[in-house]
């Protein structure tokens, strides 16, 4: 779980926040009470650095057989919006 910082609190107490990322703990930023930008350690976003993309794993994925799964020959119902 984060710890949630309105931006003026993160400004005013930007070296205690770089310190809790440091120790691990991410630190969430909002900006008119959003989610703005999220503060974690370098080494973590350093763990993440060469990992596989989704698209490269679903690239390399086996193919499926056409009669693998059966579709539902069924109309989809009228829906009234």
């Amino acid at each position: 779980m984060a710890t949630t910082w309105k931006l003026e609190q993160a400004r005013a107490n930007f070296s205690e926040l770089v310190e809790r990322a440091q120790r691990g703990e991410t630190q969430l930023v909002t900006k008119h009470g959003h989610p703005a930008v999220y503060i974690i350690a370098a080494r973590e976003l350093n763990m993440t650095a060469g990992t596989t993309s989704l698209w490269d794993v679903l690239k390399t994925a086996p193919r499926c057989e056409e009669d693998m799964f059966e579709r539902d020959s069924r109309a989809a119902p009228e829906i009234d919006l």
